[in-house]
């Protein structure tokens, strides 16, 4: 049978073939059916994964909803005490309060007849001298309420304090410019001077005195006193008021 007479025999009926020819190359026989699919392949080896760049930001989302209300916090610090504000006008009045425990009961009051007194007039019966600085001497007392006068020491001694009258009437003999003067605890208050040869020197002054102030006569100079039927040296003073 030869090949051109059947054509269609072409493809399964082909005989042994033949003797390698030196002929020209046929023309290219038509492309075959599609063959079954073939096995499932191995499984591949992973890929590396390769991080891109970071794209452009995308526009703001809408808000979402509110979330639940949280749970209180713990106190904070105590934050270190401010400036004091200036002073608000002041409040209404308040109610009256309830009335206090009654006191005790005070210390009896004096009645007239009860009055404290401090009075006192000393005279010097003798004549005498003294250098600068002496106390000026006493020897009677003619009054001494209280007994505030001390003849021992010719010083008065404040027994209740208050407010005093004191006087002095000193006559002299012999040179004049000597002075008498009256001291309070150390500390003259007045001083009085003659102005001639025989005089009298006096003086007098109101003063405040505290309990154990005491008070003086002394002479600033040589002084030498002197005695008549009339005049005699002579000291008083008393308490005015108290307080």
């Amino acid at each position: 049978m030869a090949g051109s007479d059947h054509p269609q025999c072409n493809a399964c009926c082909q005989g042994q073939p033949g003797l390698p020819g030196s002929g020209i190359p046929g023309v290219p026989g038509v492309p075959g059916m599609p063959g079954n699919t073939g096995p499932k392949g191995d499984i591949g080896n992973p890929g590396q994964s390769v991080t891109g760049e970071a794209g452009p930001m995308g526009p703001i989302g809408r808000p979402g909803q509110d979330g639940i209300k949280g749970e209180r916090g713990l106190p904070g610090l105590q934050s270190p005490p401010g400036k004091r504000g200036p002073s608000g006008p002041p409040g209404p009045s308040g109610p009256r309060g309830l009335s206090g425990l009654k006191g005790e009961k005070g210390d009896n009051g004096q009645s007239p007849g009860q009055v404290q007194q401090s009075a006192f007039t000393a005279v010097q019966t003798s004549r005498q001298s003294g250098s600068a600085g002496d106390i000026i001497n006493f020897d009677e007392m003619i009054t001494n309420l209280g007994s505030d006068f001390d003849l021992g020491t010719n010083k008065f001694t404040c027994r209740i304090a208050g407010t005093y009258v004191f006087h002095f009437t000193i006559p002299i003999e012999r040179y004049s410019g000597m002075v008498i003067k009256l001291v309070k605890n150390g500390s003259t208050v007045i001083g009085g001077t003659a102005r001639s040869s025989t005089g009298t020197i006096s003086g007098g002054v109101v003063i405040h005195l505290d309990t154990g102030d005491q008070v003086w006569l002394a002479s600033e100079n040589t002084v030498f006193t002197y005695l008549n039927a009339v005049a005699k040296p002579h000291f008083y003073g008393y308490l005015l008021y108290e307080g």
